[in-house]
């Protein structure tokens, strides 16, 4: 929960400095960007029938993204998400306390609309790993599994190198988690819709 607060204080504090630069700031923008760089406070939300939407309760959490672009509208980057998770059905989940929850994505997507705007609008898909960091007394042990990402973004320049952004994440992950056969369909894969809002530095 501290790290948490002090997260969003610091995001509250980059949001007051990019709208006093950008009242401040009245020169034409340098659209010529190399690269971006977003820290997001995340909502995530787990849905469908398996073992993190019947058995955790998720919690807030945050992402760091990068991107470089390849061509006015296509671009690559990689992302990095941690969020928190309590158990709430040891029945389900077993005698594990609560549990941490990283997401590692290499993504490539296209800019939708015109690249000479303030507001942009971005999708994208991504490859990566997911990794669960389970705590039970006071043993750790992991579970991972493949993940998969679909993205949007949507970004308004609040001044040459900074702005605010919106984004949402939909997570497909592929875990590799020993079962009852009777269960493997539960333990086998999970889903996260992940909602954030951020700031985002821009580089030439």
């Amino acid at each position: 929960m501290n790290l948490i607060f002090r997260f969003s204080c610091v995001l509250v504090g980059l949001f007051g400095m990019g709208v006093t630069s950008a009242q401040e700031n009245t020169a034409t923008l340098d659209w010529d960007v190399l690269g971006e760089i977003g820290i997001s406070y995340a909502v995530p939300h787990a849905y469908g029938s398996n073992f993190l939407s019947d058995g955790y309760d998720v919690k807030h959490g945050f992402t760091l993204d990068g991107l470089i672009r390849l061509k006015p509208k296509w671009f690559a980057g990689a992302q990095f998400n941690y969020f928190g998770a309590d158990v709430t059905n040891t029945e389900l989940i077993g005698e594990i306390n609560r549990s941490q929850i990283f997401h590692f994505h290499a993504f490539g997507g296209y800019s939708v609309g015109n690249s000479k705007k303030r507001t942009s609008l971005k999708a994208a898909l991504g490859l990566g790993y997911v990794r669960f960091r389970n705590e039970q007394n006071v043993s750790y042990f992991r579970d991972d599994g493949f993940s998969l990402m679909g993205q949007l973004l949507l970004s308004y320049r609040l001044s040459n190198t900074l702005g605010i952004y919106l984004k949402m994440d939909n997570f497909w992950d592929f875990m590799a988690i020993d079962s009852p056969s009777e269960l493997e369909s539960v333990f086998d894969q999970a889903q996260l819709f992940v909602p954030s809002l951020g700031i985002r530095v821009f580089t030439f």
